[in-house]
């Protein structure tokens, strides 16, 4: 089956790297925070970190395989002449799509797995999303496992993935495409599910609607991977038949594009975090310019507080607010436990946000 005439060697090598690239600087910044401050790092930063790691080697894999794929490729489509090396080739191209397949699906559920931890801090206390958090994180589970198996046993013997005549029988081909398929489904069905979950929560935040809008928004991007999966799927069934093998240089294309977009939107709400910490540490030390002097000349607040639109992805709060000294204004903000909570210490004119304390 002849590849698409828009994914050549360069085109593919090209969209590797810049969505490397691209990648690489988005999770920097998100990862900057709880790396500088171990005592921050959540659960749902390990999980982004192991998303970034499955990215990174699947692009390095298909960095490695693109000269290859693409030589195999043209030469059974008939646009190259069949050359010395061709059987070696193919053999390298399958062992590498065996790890890489796997590799993919490890990426995107890590950013599931990523928004599942933060969105288990917000259901303490609330037994019902406890165990509805609970179901969708099994259901998760099991469709990852199920995608792996699938892709596993799409070539019989298994052995024939590491044989440069292996996995070409008719029944290898309907398997292989019941692999993406199923695939598809699983990584769509618990996409949703990540997406429905948290709308309960949302709704039960003291903030303004349109914040909650906003809120709600931000963990509905998940609609833009879904977008990507649809297109990646729609191309597939315009481009084989039921008995044609996926083409791997497609495959690899828009595998790499989804991954991408996977880890960047993973992202988004700890990137909404770092930005909202900074909007409220500028509107703080522009608060503190506004105290006055006392009849002792001592500094003392005239007027400050923290309020439920002021901390991101806080549900229910309560603020407990203690005055030390007359130079210091502490405000306390707790979440259902310790590691759901922000400390935010107001000293003289300087303002210090320790997010997760």
């Amino acid at each position: 089956m002849a590849g698409r005439d828009y994914v050549n060697l360069f085109s593919l090598r090209a969209t590797i790297y810049s969505l490397l690239a691209i990648t690489t600087v988005i999770i920097a910044v998100r990862l900057y925070g709880p790396l500088a401050r171990p005592r921050t790092f959540q659960w749902d930063d390990g999980w982004m970190v192991s998303a970034y790691i499955w990215f990174l080697t699947l692009s390095i894999l298909y960095l490695v395989l693109a000269q290859p794929m693409l030589r195999v490729q043209d030469a059974r489509s008939g646009k190259a002449p069949l050359y010395a090396t061709m059987a070696d080739d193919g053999a390298l191209v399958k062992r590498t799509l065996f790890f890489a397949s796997p590799f993919f699906w490890f990426c995107l559920w890590s950013v599931k797995f990523s928004l599942l931890s933060l969105y288990k801090r917000f259901t303490k206390g609330l037994k019902v999303y406890t165990r509805i958090w609970f179901g969708v994180t099994i259901f998760c589970a099991l469709a990852l496992v199920g995608a792996c198996i699938t892709s596993l046993v799409a070539c019989q013997p298994v052995s024939g993935w590491f044989k440069a005549d292996g996995c070409r029988s008719q029944r290898d081909a309907w398997a292989s495409n019941v692999s993406v398929w199923y695939a598809f489904a699983a990584d769509v069905a618990t996409d949703l599910a990540v997406m429905v979950l948290p709308v309960g929560l949302i709704w039960g935040l003291r903030m303004p609607l349109a914040q909650k809008m906003s809120i709600g928004a931000l963990f509905c991007l998940g609609l833009v991977v879904i977008a990507v999966s649809v297109i990646r799927v729609t191309e597939l069934k315009s481009n084989v038949g039921l008995y044609d093998i996926v083409n791997p240089v497609w495959l690899a294309f828009w595998a790499e594009l989804e991954a991408a977009i996977a880890v960047i939107i993973g992202c988004c709400p700890g990137l909404y975090r770092i930005f909202k910490t900074r909007s409220l540490k500028k509107k703080s030390t522009y608060n503190s310019r506004s105290y006055g002097y006392g009849k002792s000349g001592s500094r003392g607040p005239l007027g400050s507080r923290a309020t439920a639109n002021d901390i991101a992805l806080q549900p229910r709060l309560h603020s407990a607010i203690k005055i030390t000294k007359t130079t210091e204004f502490n405000v306390s903000t707790r979440v259902y436990g310790d590691d759901a909570s922000s400390q935010e210490e107001l000293t003289g004119d300087q303002m210090y946000v320790y997010p997760g304390r």
